[in-house]
């Protein structure tokens, strides 16, 4: 049987700065990227597919965080991602909590790519750090013609 590595650094503070959760990015000075070309641009992709449940996407399950199928429990046998996210910059709102515990006895807490507030982060962040703009891709495997499902994708 293969173990899954533990990170020693869940539950530890972070020396990144924090900031208030905002519905809007915050100002910040930025370079207007071209928008009549890729040239000179850092353009990368971002997969909106991290879910979590109980957070109003169609789904309504744990995706990516813990190994599919849907009826697995957010605990730490069954964690799925190679880093755990720092999520002390999003809205306590928009986390979803899982029975894994960190090391100061607390819940752990993920977010959802659901939530607008969280995907307004995303791209501050990315603003923030020089990135032009992005793909945005989603893979259609079981596609389905309900309504919800379509709006999900």
């Amino acid at each position: 049987p293969t173990t899954k590595p533990t990170n020693p650094n869940i539950g530890k503070p972070t020396s990144h700065p924090t900031s208030k959760p905002t519905l809007h990015p915050t100002s910040m000075p930025t370079v207007t990227p071209a928008t009549n070309t890729l040239t000179q641009q850092i353009i990368c992709g971002y997969q909106g597919w991290f879910a979590y449940k109980g957070d109003g996407a169609p789904i309504n399950r744990w995706k990516h965080w813990f190994d599919d199928p849907a009826s697995s429990e957010p605990i730490a046998g069954n964690l799925h991602v190679d880093m755990f996210p720092v999520t002390d910059e999003y809205d306590q709102a928009d986390l979803g909590i899982s029975h894994l515990l960190m090391t100061d006895g607390t819940n752990a807490t993920f977010f959802s790519n659901v939530k607008p507030r969280v995907v307004l982060k995303h791209f501050e962040w990315m603003a923030q750090y020089g990135i032009s703009g992005v793909f945005h891709m989603r893979f259609m495997e079981g596609l389905s013609t309900s309504a919800n499902n379509r709006e999900w994708k």
